[in-house]
């Protein structure tokens, strides 16, 4: 089976970075955050590309905010994908149903959550192919996830229908996707949008 592991990413430089932490952390502070999370996320594909039999089986993708970055050197280390404009939805779906066709599961991740043990994905993703669901769902705390995994084509309509960056982001995806029973859960996790969340980091 062959899937891909798709983490949204913005270029630093290009667009505002983590707004919500810039506040009370600062702007060099904050770039320097996100560019060590970034490499987190390297050393993760990394390690899933050298644990999968075949090791070809993963593809893993920076989905770029900004077209005009696709060649950045920021990028350079893995394939890369334009996210396209418009709202999360339809950014979501757009890389999503791009992909679809190439591949037996899509999995997406943000660069925020570095907490999320490269072992941890592992086993996620070998439960998920080995299991009947047809998506994926590590819920964050705020309300929204952290991971996604989808073996099933979805309509930009519905990714468009639920309403992102909100406390019942997870729910409303659910919902809209056809219901738990259609949805293997991972533990839930945190992303890091305040400084607060940088404070469980160093803690967990």
């Amino acid at each position: 089976m062959r899937f891909a592991f798709i983490i949204f990413v913005k270029t630093p430089g290009l667009s505002p970075l983590k707004t919500r932490l810039r506040k009370d952390f600062g702007d060099l502070k904050t770039k320097l955050f996100y560019e060590q999370c970034l490499k987190i996320n390297e050393d993760n594909i990394k390690f899933l590309k050298e644990s999968m039999i075949p090791s070809d089986d993963l593809d893993a993708y920076w989905a770029v905010a900004e077209e005009e970055a696709l060649e950045s050197s920021y990028w350079s280390s893995m394939n890369k994908i334009y996210q396209g404009e418009g709202t999360l939805g339809k950014r979501l779906a757009k890389v999503y149903l791009e992909l679809c066709p190439q591949y037996d599961a899509i999995f997406f991740m943000g660069a925020d959550s570095p907490q999320i043990s490269r072992q941890f994905l592992l086993e996620s993703i070998g439960r998920f192919m080995k299991s009947s669901k047809d998506f994926l769902l590590g819920e964050a705390s705020d309300g929204g996830f952290y991971l996604f995994g989808g073996k099933k084509v979805v309509s930009e309509n519905t990714w468009a229908s639920v309403n992102y960056s909100h406390d019942k982001t997870s729910e409303e995806l659910i919902k809209s996707f056809g219901g738990k029973e259609h949805f293997l859960c991972c533990k839930k996790s945190f992303d890091i949008d305040h400084y607060h969340d940088l404070l469980k980091l160093i803690s967990y």
